[in-house]
């Protein structure tokens, strides 16, 4: 995921420019799409180094499936293929292109390359985290400061340990809920305690073993079903885990935290809220007032990807938002409508992150 899209609201992302196309029989944005290179090279700007010299072979190459994917489309528009099917296809090109990629460069665990997230999350992490962090941190400063405005202007007007806010763009609803912990919320939570096998077993009809539920989607899948507050202690387990073995609490001024801001952007979907990114930092008392909130320098936010086992639902919604975007008619429709369809599947995409991506390895 391109940590780009962690705005909070997404009414300020950018707007694209696109080419205006001429009318034609069917489409339209399909016919304008331009040759020249959409592929981002955020990471070979950032270190270019990194990754074993390979990414200037890794760039070269994915530009060829860009374009291979353009003239794809561009094919698949005139011969009236349906758009969505031809979303699933070109996404699973696109991975396995990915993956070669990454097995000819003999990059360290080359076979998750390019596969679908949901298939390989579980027995680890629920989902995959990003922290915000080395080449990632002007992104979390961005991120801190942002949520340092959220945390001051309503704890000054409530003591309330959760911050809701609401947004409208694009005619979709977004909320972001903050939800502020201490070491005591933690504990009577559960939320940095692993379910044990017996709770599980009471749960889930299985002789299977904790390590092997976990690691098991049908029954992962089952457990959110039957107690969502079980699923949810697990997920939420692994990321307090991996923030306390990789990100230690440093020490500020002499006054340690155990302080943290758990945040939780969600998407309206056909008519219904879908937890899209979440975001897990420390948070420390102001001196002052008291008031908690992100210190730059200090507090570094893991960005949690999408619940996997929400991704195919949020993928069949892409899906049509892809072929509306294709469909775009010049003649009867605005330039802006175009950007703001692409806008929105551009989001929503990201936050979803259905495939391991690690670009620029």
């Amino acid at each position: 995921m391109d940590p780009s899209t962690l705005s909070l609201p997404f009414s300020r992302l950018p707007q694209y420019q696109l080419v205006q196309a001429p009318l034609t029989s069917r489409s339209t944005f399909a016919s304008g799409l331009e040759d020249r290179s959409c592929l981002s090279t955020y990471i070979h700007s950032k270190s270019p180094l990194k990754y074993g010299y390979q990414q200037q072979d890794y760039l070269e190459r994915a530009e060829s499936a860009i374009q291979q994917t353009v003239s794809r489309i561009r094919a698949g528009v005139e011969d009236r293929e349906n758009l969505t099917d031809l979303f699933f296809v070109i996404r699973k090109e696109l991975c396995t292109i990915r993956g070669q990629i990454a097995k000819d460069h003999g990059t360290a665990n080359a076979e998750l390359f390019g596969r679908f997230r949901a298939s390989v999350d579980f027995g680890e992490y629920t989902s995959p985290v990003t922290p915000l962090y080395g080449c990632y941190k002007e992104y979390n400063t961005i991120f801190m400061e942002q949520l340092s405005k959220i945390m001051t202007t309503r704890q000054k007007c409530s003591e309330s340990k959760k911050i809701e806010t609401e947004d409208v763009a694009l005619e979709r609803t977004t909320t972001c809920t903050v939800q502020v912990l201490d070491e005591k919320d933690v504990r009577s939570l559960k939320l940095a305690e692993f379910p044990s096998e017996e709770e599980l077993h009471r749960v889930l009809d299985t002789p299977k073993r904790v390590d092997e539920i976990v690691q098991d989607y049908e029954l992962m899948k089952e457990l959110k079903a039957k107690n969502l507050s079980l699923y949810q202690r697990y997920s939420s387990f692994c990321y307090f885990e991996f923030l306390h073995k990789n990100f230690p609490v440093p020490t500020l001024s002499g006054c340690s935290t155990k302080n943290y801001a758990l945040c939780t952007l969600r998407l309206e979907i056909n008519k219904k809220l879908f937890a899209m990114t979440r975001y897990l930092t420390r948070v420390y008392p102001e001196k002052e007032t008291g008031t908690l909130k992100p210190i730059i320098g200090y507090s570094v936010a893991l960005l949690i990807h999408q619940d996997p086992l929400l991704i195919q639902s949020t993928l069949q919604a892409i899906s049509e938002m892809f072929e509306k975007c294709l469909l775009w008619n010049p003649g009867t429709e605005t330039v802006q409508e175009l950007k703001n369809r692409v806008t929105l599947f551009r989001f929503t995409y990201a936050h979803c992150m259905p495939r391991y991506m690690f670009t620029g390895s």
